[in-house]
Parts: structure tokens; C-alpha cells; sequence
């Protein structure tokens, strides 16, 4: 009995010793993957990164940001022009702020221009019409008290005093029209020249 149990644990004892040899190189060679994984994560981890540098400087810092929307004005008012015409030019801009009198806006004023001209000319016709009128009143005037003077000394016909009497009320009678062709000449001056200031509307 005391041989049969040498015999095996000599048997025994080289079994155990190879293995805890191979344990021992196992773990010396997981010891050595381990710190060989270490240190290629260690070298990718620091490896060094170019940079750029700049000097420092001071100064604001802002923030913009950009937004969409649309304007809403407190009170609005409608400018309707008395005459009807081509804007001209604009006088102000969209959101700004306008006052009592101020000319915002110009039409085409061509039209009343040429209208102003051609009633001063009218004007001046009609004045003119108005001063040979009234010569002429003046001279029937002279002519019908001349054939008076004649009648009534009985050397003037009273056919001569009768014409000159009638052509007196006719030059009369013209010199009235010519006094209303002159006030409708001044009246469509001022409504001309009243025209043209409503192209510059306020």
C-alpha cells in the first residue's frame, strides 16, 4: 500500500507542476497582450493635434438674428388726387413718418401747365376784347350826342339820331360780354392754376 501511493504521487506531482507552468505562461502572455493594447491606445489617444493660433483681440460681440413679417401701420389714409395723372415722383417712403402740408407725392403736371398758358392767353384776348369795347363805346357815345345836338337844332335827321342811338346800345351790349369773356377767362386761370397745384399732392 505505502509503494502504491509513492508510485502516484510521483506520477502526480510532475502532472501539477506542468500545469501550473502553462497557467503561469498563460497568464504572463495575457499580461503582456494587455499592456501591448495599452499602450497602442495610450499612443493614439496622445497623439498630438496641429493648431492654429491668433493673437487675442478685443471687441463687441453681436448677435443678429433676421426675421420675417409684415408691417402694420396704426392708422392708415387714403390720398385721392383732385385731378387724375401720372405720379411723377414720390416724396417719401414706405414707414416714414409725414406731417400736416407735406407733399408727398408729385403728378405729372404737362397737361396743366399748357392749360395755364393757353388761359392767360384767353385772358389776355379777352382783355383786349374788353379794351377795344369799351373805344368803341366811348366813340358811339360821342357820335350819339353829336346827332343829338344836330336834331335838336334841326339840322340832324332823326333816322341819323335813331342808328347812332341803337349802334350806342349795341356797343353797350357788346361791351357787357366782353366783361363776362373776361371774368370766365380770369375764373379758368385760377382753375387751371388751382389744377396744377393739386399735382402736388399733400
Amino acid at each position: 500500500m505505502d509503494k502504491t501511493n509513492g508510485f502516484n504521487q510521483s506520477k502526480i506531482f510532475p502532472v501539477i507542476i506542468i500545469g501550473l507552468s502553462v497557467i503561469l505562461a498563460g497568464l504572463v502572455f495575457l499580461r503582456f497582450y494587455q499592456q501591448k493594447n495599452s499602450k497602442g491606445q495610450t499612443a493614439i489617444v496622445t497623439r498630438p493635434v496641429p493648431v492654429e493660433s491668433a493673437a487675442v483681440k478685443k471687441g463687441p460681440i453681436q448677435q443678429k438674428r433676421t426675421f420675417t413679417g409684415t408691417l402694420e401701420a396704426n392708422a392708415q389714409i387714403i390720398v385721392a388726387p383732385k385731378v387724375s395723372g401720372r405720379v411723377e415722383k414720390f416724396h417719401v417712403n414706405l414707414a416714414d413718418r409725414v406731417t400736416k402740408g407735406q407733399i408727398v407725392a408729385v403728378l405729372d403736371d404737362d397737361e396743366y401747365i399748357q392749360a395755364v398758358v393757353q388761359a392767360k392767353a384767353d385772358l389776355a384776348v379777352a382783355d383786349a376784347n374788353l379794351k377795344q369795347a369799351e373805344a368803341l363805346l366811348i366813340i358811339s357815345k360821342r357820335e350819339l350826342a353829336r346827332t343829338k345836338k344836330l336834331r335838336d337844332r334841326k339840322i340832324g335827321s332823326e333816322a341819323d339820331y335813331d342808328s347812332a342811338r341803337a349802334d350806342y346800345q349795341v356797343k353797350k351790349t357788346q361791351l357787357e360780354i366782353t366783361r363776362a369773356q373776361m371774368i370766365r377767362a380770369e375764373s379758368a386761370l385760377e382753375t387751371t392754376r388751382i389744377r396744377l397745384s393739386y399735382t402736388q399732392r399733400v
